[in-house]
């Protein structure tokens, strides 16, 4: 019986700047319509060995054994378009907020998947298939909680904090979909997984604790 195992890195912190546009109802409602940029970069890389496949379990001298399997890196970016609202708390030269809305969004994430081993060494291998650029559609929603201070009558800065929950499945390169295999979580697409049982589309979970500073003006 063979064992999969994989190990790896992602980043604690992710960085994103955004706009906002809104409109204000009275003191105590707004109405906003935003875009944010995120780079997540390559912050998701992991090293998946698989001892259970015909192939993967090479003796080499010394009664070492190596296990053969890949190098993952995805290197991703989104750009998501949000609308929402904030019920806004006013008092005096500070107005805190709570800020509810929903994500949507083009994703775009680059596989690249290199042969390897055991040992750290990667290695000129058979193509795999499954490397290339692939595009989605990030969806989800955020919950806030802010306080700007008041600089002028016109200018605003304060921090807020929240959550956003975010996902994107279906990722497509023409006829190829990004696929994880459930019985060892290997990742492929359509191709490189033909004749593969019990494979569906990857789903990768962005949500995560949404904190920053705001500045608001208003003309």
């Amino acid at each position: 019986i063979g064992t999969v195992s994989i190990n790896g890195t992602t980043s604690n912190i992710l960085a994103g700047i955004g706009f906002e546009p809104y409109l204000q109802f009275g003191k105590g409602f707004e109405l906003d319509f935003g875009a944010t940029y995120v780079p997540i970069g390559s912050t998701l890389s992991y090293t998946w060995l698989d001892a259970a496949g015909p192939y993967a379990i090479i003796p080499v001298s010394g009664g070492t054994t190596v296990v053969y399997g890949y190098q993952d890196n995805f290197n991703t970016s989104m750009v998501l378009a949000s609308v929402g609202f904030k019920i806004l708390l006013p008092d005096n030269d500070l107005e805190g907020y709570i800020a509810l809305g929903g994500d949507i969004g083009p994703v775009s994430t680059t596989l690249s998947k290199i042969p390897t081993d055991s040992t750290g060494t990667t290695f000129v291998g058979p193509s795999d298939q499954s490397s290339g650029s692939y595009s989605s559609l990030a969806v989800g929603g955020y919950v806030r909680l802010g306080l700007d201070f008041d600089l002028s009558k016109t200018m605003a800065l304060g921090p807020y904090l929240g959550f956003q929950v975010l996902t994107a499945t279906n990722f497509q390169n023409g006829s190829n979909t990004l696929l994880v295999n459930q019985a060892n979580g290997d990742v492929g697409n359509t191709t490189s997984f033909t004749g593969q049982s019990g494979t569906v589309p990857l789903t990768i979970d962005y949500s995560n604790v949404d904190f920053g500073v705001n500045f608001k003006f208003s003309l």
